[in-house]
């Protein structure tokens, strides 16, 4: 994961210990200013890697690579990041009914939806579009 803040690294060395690095691009006075904003950055990652841990528990292949194009597009990283856009979008749109108006300005507020949307395959844009709408409206209609 890549983004303002750094990013989140996954290493899980043993069944019982499970550890998220958060690779911080900020100074700590920096971190210090800033401690709503890192909040929100840092819940992204752990977001993020979760969904990494779950498909790791779960036994699905893991592969990461550097290259953008292949990594955004990786089932696990799709899946990841759907999660990550779903939850900034719902943070932007604060409880308010969605309209596609709404809906549009949410997505160009998530910093992962403007980080990964031009590397995604068309299939995979749809996925995490189809995804993201599905939270938002089970998030409005669960309430």
């Amino acid at each position: 994961v890549r983004g303002d803040f750094g990013g989140g690294v996954l290493k899980y060395q043993a069944k019982n210990f499970v550890f998220v690095y958060i690779n911080s691009t900020r100074t700590p006075r920096e971190l210090l200013e800033n401690l709503e904003a890192v909040e929100r950055e840092v819940f992204s990652v752990l977001i993020h890697e979760t969904t990494h841990l779950r498909d790791l528990l779960t036994h699905k292949p893991e592969g990461y690579r550097d290259d953008a194009l292949v990594y955004h597009n990786e089932p696990a990283e799709v899946r990841a990041f759907m999660q990550q856009i779903a939850d900034e979008v719902l943070e932007h749109l604060g409880g308010a009914e969605p309209t596609g108006a709404s809906m549009r300005e949410a997505l160009k507020a998530s910093a992962t939806w403007r980080r990964v949307a031009d590397s995604l395959t068309p299939a995979n844009r749809r996925l995490v579009l189809r995804g993201v709408s599905t939270a938002v409206l089970d998030a409005v209609g669960g309430r």
